[in-house]
């Protein structure tokens, strides 16, 4: 399945904008029409900065989202709360677009189904778990943790390979 990014309408004529996942383009178009939206533009892929979210990145938002819900605030809320505390733009512009996705009455973890390349089918099963147990702010809490350590794994590979790289090109 390939990634749409898409401006579309509703019926009262505000302009929406998303990325969806949809197997062809008329698979996108009648995706958007079963939202009450007609489709504007849509274009395949989604620009290389839209691909590289840090593990950190992605691991604060998480930490954020599950505080947030501990301490009682609503899922739909809680990405409200986030979106304009995200420091990275492209990331920003997607959890804004889960947020308006959750708000419209789709579950979490199909928001974000749709954005594939940024999560993994690992974190979206994590997720789509805790949401059908009731337990979605442990599956972030964890979810969360999982990403810190690989991503200080991922550092200490990259660093642990600089040494003998630096060393080998004095020589």
């Amino acid at each position: 399945m390939a990634l749409y990014k898409w401006i579309a309408s509703d019926p009262q004529n505000r302009i929406h904008t998303g990325v969806i996942s949809a197997s062809s383009e008329t698979d996108l178009i009648v995706k958007l029409k079963e939202q009450n939206l007609n489709v504007h533009e849509y274009s395949i892929s989604l620009p290389s900065g839209f691909r590289i979210i840090s593990f950190s990145t992605k691991s604060e938002f998480f930490n954020n989202l599950y505080m947030l819900i501990e301490s009682g605030v609503l899922l739909p809320q809680a990405l409200e709360l986030i979106v304009p505390n995200i420091v990275n733009k492209n990331f920003r512009q997607i959890v804004a677009d889960i947020s308006i996705e959750v708000n419209h009455g789709k579950s979490f973890s199909s928001c974000l189904e749709n954005y594939r390349p940024i999560f993994s089918q690992f974190m979206i099963q994590l997720i789509k778990s805790g949401q059908e147990s009731g337990n979605l702010a442990e599956s972030l809490k964890q979810l969360s943790e999982y990403l810190q350590l690989k991503g200080s794994f991922l550092k200490r590979i990259k660093s642990s390979f600089t040494l003998p790289i630096i060393t080998f090109t004095f020589f």
